[in-house]
């Protein structure tokens, strides 16, 4: 099938983006055509097997050819105008959640006659309690096999706890709401530093935003390239979050579970419905800064030390989980459904 993973523009490398990199390689590997389609190829994005294709989903000439556009809510409508045989919406999270003041313009593009495909079940349940809409799972493809615990011995008991977190600060007139919780995450150190626990802050993001210049996080890095990225986490011994419910599923605590971290992270739905995290995390009420400041006192005075302790989480089970090749066999089959036949 030639399939199409269209953008606006210049395509930033987001969480959703890596994963149609990741469903797009898979694709071509098992004998499709995909390609992206956007207006100029994006300077940032590595590891992509297939080819950029000029063009823009606001011209029906740029689509010819197709057999289905895999976008996002704000391209659905012209892909469907130009006549694609299968448009469908990759839902990595739920947008309505992200720009409530957009929510009315995001919810009439959400209705649209397109295929949903949705990363997590509860993306589905969300569709289908508030819109009244069917969705197929696909699952979120995420590359775990370069995640893995450190090997040397772990710092000595007077060591602080190094803590990390990963995400940006959204920022701007057009930014979502700030549903990675980087301000909460800072409170929560700074309770737990004032309740007496020795901890370094590790702060990973790709953009610079507001935060950058936090004194409470202690090593910073920005704009890291991706395969320098699992040397960070395991350097760290414990990955805190505070997302929100806009949160769609959490890719950077999949991270760290593979990593050997421990976890300390909101009950939020999408790490509560995953069986590894919930059994293995130490999870708070989201949105509870002091319970989770809590958790991470309790930790530092455990002298928890993720190198040196057997990790809770089973590596080859995540992986096998969320294996970018599945999930592309199932977006395959949820299109070829989806093609008119006769």
């Amino acid at each position: 099938m030639r399939i199409a993973f269209a953008g606006r523009g210049e395509a930033k490398l987001s969480g959703g983006m890596i994963m149609a990199v990741l469903i797009g390689n898979e694709m071509q590997r098992q004998g499709h055509e995909p390609v992206y389609l956007t207006e100029r190829p994006a300077a940032d994005w590595t590891g992509v097997e297939f080819p950029h294709r000029p063009g823009s989903v606001d011209r029906a000439e740029d689509l010819a050819g197709l057999d289905a556009v895999i976008t996002g809510w704000d391209c659905v409508g012209p892909a469907l105008e130009a006549g694609v045989p299968v448009v469908a919406h990759l839902c990595a999270g739920y947008e309505p959640d992200l720009w409530p003041a957009r929510r009315a313009e995001l919810e009439a593009a959400y209705r649209l006659p397109t295929l949903k495909l949705v990363i997590a079940p509860h993306l589905r349940d969300r569709l289908r309690e508030d819109l009244g809409l069917d969705s197929v799972v696909v699952g979120a493809p995420v590359n775990l096999e370069a995640f893995h615990p450190r090997s040397v011995p772990p710092r000595g008991e007077g060591a602080p706890l190094r803590v990390l977190t990963v995400g940006p600060e959204p920022d701007g007139p057009f930014a979502p709401v700030p549903f990675k919780g980087i301000a909460q995450v800072l409170e929560i150190v700074e309770r737990a530093r004032d309740a007496g626990a020795d901890l370094e802050l590790v702060r990973l993001t790709p953009k610079e935003d507001r935060f950058v210049g936090s004194e409470v996080v202690d090593e910073l890095h920005v704009g890291v390239p991706p395969a320098s990225v699992p040397e960070i986490y395991r350097s760290c011994d414990v990955y805190l979050g505070a997302s929100t419910r806009a949160e769609g599923l959490g890719m950077p605590a999949l991270e760290a579970a593979c990593s050997g971290l421990a976890l300390i992270l909101p009950e939020i739905p999408s790490f509560a419905e995953i069986d590894e995290l919930r059994r293995g995390a130490r999870l708070y009420p989201a949105g509870a800064t002091d319970a989770a400041a809590d958790r991470l006192v309790r930790l530092a005075g455990e002298q928890r030390r993720a190198a040196g302790a057997a990790t809770p989480f089973d590596r080859e089970q995540l992986i096998a989980r969320f294996a970018p090749a599945a999930v592309a066999t199932r977006t395959l089959a949820a299109i070829q459904s989806a093609l008119p036949t006769g």
